[in-house]
């Protein structure tokens, strides 16, 4: 998953999309220490409102087949 990515959180049994947002950014959560323990991908929703943070393993990359080779 990277910044750019279409995304959606929850399928319905049909298997279309209820939610679809873009990937925007990412927000690391670091220890006291300064190692990283969390990463959790910052996604702005199709709903408006300001972007919110994700867990990227609730999270399913509806775009894999549009991606550009550099």
């Amino acid at each position: 998953m990277r910044v750019g990515d279409l995304v959606t959180y929850v399928r319905n049994s049909s298997g279309s999309a209820l939610a679809v947002g873009i990937v925007v950014d990412w927000y690391v959560i670091y220890d006291r220490f300064g190692d990283p323990v969390e990463k959790l991908a910052v996604v702005n929703w199709q709903h408006g409102g300001a972007p919110e943070n994700e867990y990227p393993d609730m999270l399913e990359v509806i775009n894999k087949n549009a991606r550009y080779v550099n």
